[in-house]
């Protein structure tokens, strides 16, 4: 069963389906989810984070670099963006930045703290 998209925008990639949109449903901030039609891929971003703890949760079993997504909520920092401005190219960057197979990650905390032992292991 694919992912409800009424009322969300789609956008394809590398010849994949991803829905998304912004809602603030879990509390006062605003979340931008991008999940995947196969739902292997879903990521979180909280919005108007700072951008130097900036960070996504990886909610799905599909992301490049971390072998034990899919297993709890994986915070993991995210690149500094030129512009948060949300909108079909922000999300298309996300997609691509999240599915590199060799970029950096470093995991954090519910608030883009670095863990203890936060490094990810990169591939």
């Amino acid at each position: 069963m694919g992912v409800r998209s009424k009322g969300r925008r789609k956008l394809h990639r590398e010849g994949r389906l991803f829905i998304w949109w912004v809602d603030a449903a879990d509390g006062p901030e605003k979340v931008l989810h991008v999940i995947a039609d196969d739902k292997r891929f879903h990521v979180q971003y909280p919005l108007e984070q700072p951008a130097e703890e900036g960070f996504l949760a990886v909610v799905g079993r599909e992301f490049p670099g971390l072998p034990d997504a899919g297993s709890c909520w994986i915070r993991v920092r995210v690149p500094t963006w030129d512009s948060t401005a949300v909108g079909p190219g922000f999300v298309r960057r996300l997609i691509d930045w999240a599915l590199t197979p060799d970029k950096p990650l470093l995991r954090v905390d519910w608030r883009g703290k670095p863990k203890e032992g936060g490094d990810a292991p990169s591939h």
